[in-house]
């Protein structure tokens, strides 16, 4: 009897154990949704100032300390953003590219997370396009 209880007692903790990751994986995809669209703002903010979005090279330390590459805004008036939305959950910094390599005729930058594998091009990476595709549908 008493090896079935720890039999019983192990399953209960390994259903809790995955319970509990599994919704700390989810809570930290929701914050790099919300980090996403928070760089988003300050990059729309960055371009109503300058005209123009920070270049792949200036990358999105422009929105935290004015650029010193070109080209250089003519009015820089940030900081735009709290360094500590340029990381994401999982320790590594959002991509930036601009002009978008996904297809520049149709979008100005791209934006995104590896995602908690920290590999670019799988399934779990985190992009502005999947967020603003879930905002249309909302």
């Amino acid at each position: 009897m008493r090896g079935r209880h720890c039999i019983f007692v192990t399953m209960i903790l390994a259903i809790i154990f995955i319970v509990i990751s599994c919704s700390g994986q989810k809570s930290n995809i929701t914050k790099a949704e919300m980090d996403i669209r928070t760089i988003r703002m300050a990059l729309i903010k960055y371009a109503i100032h300058d005209g123009n979005y920070p270049t792949t090279k200036q990358g999105l330390q422009a929105l935290i300390v004015e650029p010193t590459l070109p080209p250089k805004p003519a009015t820089w008036d940030g900081p735009h953003i709290d360094p500590d939305f340029l990381v994401d959950p999982w320790g590594s910094k959002y991509v930036y590219r601009s002009p978008s390599t996904e297809d520049p005729k149709l979008h100005r930058y791209d934006l995104y997370s590896y995602g908690p594998n920290s590999e670019e091009g799988d399934d779990d990476d985190i992009s502005i396009r999947d967020i603003e595709k879930l905002m249309k549908q909302r």
